[in-house]
């Protein structure tokens, strides 16, 4: 069972330089906590991390490992859509 799924529009040179980063920058929206750690991509367009928030001005790491896996949709005019999935912690 999915935890979130969400679309978002990226343009070619992202894809091409910086996919890992670009990824987890739309996790930390997706996911709403203050950074990804642990990030790893996997095969087959699979990756897994762990979070980390921000309360009280306090840093507090998850000890879940999520993963999830990412989709890459050629769209016109040098764009991609990159549908980012999460599934669940193990």
């Amino acid at each position: 069972m999915p935890a979130a799924i969400k679309e978002y529009i990226i343009t070619e040179k992202k894809v091409q330089r910086r996919l890992s980063s670009e990824i987890q920058q739309k996790l930390k929206v997706v996911m709403k906590c203050y950074t990804i750690r642990n990030f790893i991509l996997l095969d087959g367009n699979g990756f897994s991390f762990q979070m980390s928030y921000m309360i009280n001005k306090k840093r507090l790491d998850s000890d879940k490992h999520m993963n999830g896996f990412y989709q890459l949709e050629n769209l016109e005019n040098g764009t991609y859509k990159i549908r980012i999935t999460v599934n669940s912690h193990y």
